[in-house]
C-alpha cells in the first residue's frame, strides 16, 4: 500500500528546507534518552538541516496541534514535520478525533505559509498496539490525501525480529534504532519531494 501521495520514482530535484519545525510527542523528543540521541538529531547530524525539536512526551495530537500555531510564529519555520498518535492510541482517543486533530494540524501550517508532512505511527514490539497502529496508518492514507505522509516502515526488521529494535516498554525506540530511523529519514529529506 503506498503510504505517499507523490511518485517516488522520480522524485524533483530541489534543494532541502534550511530548517525543520519538528512536533510531536516522545517519538519526536527521543525518549528515554536525550533529544540529541533522537531520531531528529541524527537527521540533522547528517543533513546539516537544523531540526528543531519541539517532542514532548505523553501528548496526545490534539496536545501537539495546540502548540502549533506557536511554534510556527516562535521558530519563523516554513517546514513542519509533525509525528503524533501514539498516545492517542493509549489512552483510547476515538480515531476519528485524533484525524481531525491532524487535519487541524495542516490547516494551521498552510494559514501560517508552511509546508507540513505527517510522520505515520511505525508498528512497535508492544504487539497488542499494532492493530491500532494499523488503522491510523490507513486513515492517514485514505484521509490525508495531498499531504506528504513519512513511512518509517520500510527502515525496521520484520514485525517479529522488532523486540530489541525497543527498550523495557515496547514502543520507544533504542539508541540504535532512533538512529536507523534518523538515516532513513534523512534519505526522504533530501531525495524525496515530501517536504518541498
Amino acid at each position: 500500500m503506498p503510504t505517499s501521495h507523490h511518485n517516488m520514482s522520480t522524485p524533483t530535484k530541489i534543494s532541502a528546507p534550511s530548517k525543520i519545525l519538528c512536533i510531536g510527542d516522545s517519538l519526536i523528543a527521543g525518549f528515554p534518552y536525550d533529544v540529541d540521541e533522537s531520531w531528529v538529531a541524527e537527521c540533522g547530524r547528517m543533513t546539516g538541516i537544523e531540526m528543531i525539536n519541539r517532542g514532548i512526551c505523553g501528548e496526545c495530537c490534539a496536545d501537539i496541534v495546540d502548540r502549533l500555531k506557536g511554534q510556527l510564529v516562535a521558530t519563523h519555520a516554513r517546514h513542519v514535520l509533525l509525528e503524533g498518535g501514539m498516545n492517542d492510541i493509549l489512552d483510547y482517543v476515538p480515531m476519528d478525533a485524533t484525524m481531525d486533530e491532524l487535519r487541524r494540524a495542516i490547516t494551521i501550517s498552510h494559514d501560517n505559509g508552511a509546508k507540513i508532512a505527517i510522520v505515520m505511527p511505525w508498528r512497535v514490539a508492544a504487539y497488542e498496539l499494532n492493530d491500532k497502529i494499523d488503522e491510523l496508518r490507513e486513515c492517514m492514507t485514505r484521509e490525508l490525501i495531498g499531504t506528504p505522509l513519512i513511512d518509517m516502515e520500510p527502515c525496521l526488521p520484520p514485525l517479529g525480529d522488532r523486540n530489541n529494535c525497543f527498550v523495557w516498554d515496547g514502543v520507544h525506540p533504542t539508541d540504535a534504532t532512533y538512529k536507523l530511523i534518523g538515516n532513513y529519514a534523512t534519505k526522504i529529506i533530501t531525495k524525496e519531494t515530501l517536504i518541498n
